[in-house]
């Protein structure tokens, strides 16, 4: 409550939507929370696809423009839901990817079979500019090729030079 505050006593994040997500679900709390500023109020567990629903609502209602939703994607035994940020791999639900490994391979899955340079993966993904230098990238991307396993590791190719290539 204390950040919501923070964050409703600067003019310049004036109608910034929030969203609080707590595990306290006693309606005192729930009332608590939106009176102190909250847009609205979760309580765990929820859903992801909630939660990204609840936002795309708030971002509507507030006047700030909704990215379109991006459609979930099959590549051979590899499923992808990117509004719940579920990936099934031969019926196996990889849970250890995290959102940002999630992006990442849903931009390569849906680019493929075009290269993707670290540049656009910075944008899209990271939300940045691709300082040329940074490493962070081939981090993830090791980490994506660790969690699909020996088999499926290899369907992500390092093109030298250019990026990175989804193999159907």
């Amino acid at each position: 409550l204390e950040v919501c505050r923070k964050i409703r006593s600067f003019s310049r994040m004036e109608g910034v939507p929030i969203i609080i997500c707590s595990a306290r679900a006693h309606v005192s709390e729930r009332v608590k929370g939106l009176e102190t500023g909250a847009d609205d109020y979760l309580t765990k567990p929820f859903d992801p696809s909630e939660l990204v629903t609840r936002i795309q609502v708030l971002l509507r209602r507030s006047g700030h423009p909704v990215r379109e939703t991006r459609k979930s994607i099959q590549s051979g035994e590899l499923k992808l839901d990117p509004r719940s940020y579920l990936a099934v791999l031969s019926g196996r639900t990889l849970s250890e990817l995290s959102p940002r490994e999630f992006d990442i391979l849903y931009l390569l899955v849906d680019r493929s079979p075009d290269v993707v340079n670290r540049i656009d993966v910075s944008k899209v993904v990271l939300g940045r500019e691709y300082d040329g230098d940074s490493r962070v990238i081939d981090m993830h991307v090791a980490q994506i090729r660790k969690k699909l396993g020996p088999t499926h590791s290899r369907k992500i190719l390092t093109i030298p030079g250019k990026g990175y290539l989804w193999s159907k």
